[in-house]
């Protein structure tokens, strides 16, 4: 009946992501050596401009983030001294 037929697609299923697991393996791993000078000497500035665009963006990133922390810092400076100046105007410090 139909509750077999669908336990053996699910079986099915199961097997074959299973097989695709088993087969789909990392490729080999290729050292620099294996190509030529020219292609390594292109590969080598591949690399240098993603390290420096990395650095770049992890420089930028953190001066962001600096100014938006001492933005916050201003703008809780500013609120407390709001909150003073109308609790002292109404008569009561704090």
């Amino acid at each position: 009946p139909a509750g077999k037929k669908r336990k053996q697609k699910t079986k099915n299923k199961q097997v074959k992501s299973k097989q695709s697991k088993k087969e789909k393996q990392k490729p080999e791993k290729v050292s620099l050596d294996d190509y030529d000078a020219n292609m390594q000497k292109a590969i080598l500035a591949q690399i240098k401009k993603r390290d420096r665009r990395r650095k770049l963006l992890v420089i930028l990133c953190s001066v962001v983030a600096v100014g938006c922390f001492g933005y916050f810092g201003i703008l809780q400076k500013k609120i407390r001294w709001i909150i003073r100046i109308s609790l002292s105007s109404r008569g009561t410090v704090p």
